[in-house]
């Protein structure tokens, strides 16, 4: 009996050094937190459209926006410690692309949870670093370990879409059966107004925010 369980303990040390000595594919790993992040702005963008988007929810959102930015950017990092096979590199290539498509693709989500969420991080209950920061700082810092990774590496930019135009649009779903504006110029703008303005500010910075780092790494590569 006493052989058995000395076996067994054994076997149980030995597989916990097999699986120690395993390494984390950080390539897998970015592919999952990129994953994770569409599914959190999805939710995130259901609550917007369903109005039931509060400011502690959007302060919540904003926090774990900003953790899955930072994880895949510690996953892209922590990759360079790695050999990685050509298969990998290309994955971790069409990781970042599908990031960058992501980011454009929920630029009004992202704009909305930064709006909503500033009563209460006023407060001092969050961080005061902004998501367009957060974008910027995670791009810069993939690009570059792409860069270093994946020889002849060159990003290609990527048509955003324009924000005026996509304010506008968003104006017209919201409310179809608006009245014709007013021709009278001296008329202060309405809140509303002010907030399309902000909105479509915060657009444009996002925006840069992808296009220009990749065009930085084109330009230096």
């Amino acid at each position: 009996m006493k052989k058995v369980i000395i076996g067994a303990l054994a076997l149980i040390v030995i597989g916990g050094v097999v699986l120690a000595t395993i390494p984390t594919d950080y390539v897998v790993v970015v592919a999952d937190e990129i994953a994770g992040l569409e599914e959190d702005l999805l939710a995130i963008e259901t609550a917007v459209n369903n109005g039931t988007l509060s400011p502690e929810q959007s302060v919540a959102a904003r926090a774990r926006i900003i953790t899955r930015l930072d994880a895949i950017d510690a996953a892209v990092v922590a990759s360079n410690t790695t050999e990685l096979t050509e298969a990998q590199k290309q994955r971790l290539v069409a990781g970042l692309s599908r990031l960058k498509d992501t980011l454009l693709t929920y630029q009004a989500t992202l704009i909305t949870v930064e709006e909503v969420s500033k009563p209460v991080r006023r407060g001092g209950n969050n961080s005061s670093r902004t998501i367009t920061e957060a974008v910027s700082e995670t791009i810069a810092s993939v690009e570059d370990h792409v860069e270093e990774v994946v020889e002849n590496y060159a990003p290609e930019l990527e048509e955003a879409p324009d924000a005026e135009e996509t304010a506008t649009s968003t104006e017209a779903v919201t409310d179809p059966e608006s009245a014709p504006v007013s021709e009278d110029i001296s008329e202060e703008p309405s809140t509303d107004e002010a907030v399309d303005e902000s909105s479509a500010d915060a657009n444009d910075e996002i925006i840069e925010a992808v296009e220009i780092e990749v065009e930085a790494t084109a330009t230096s590569s």
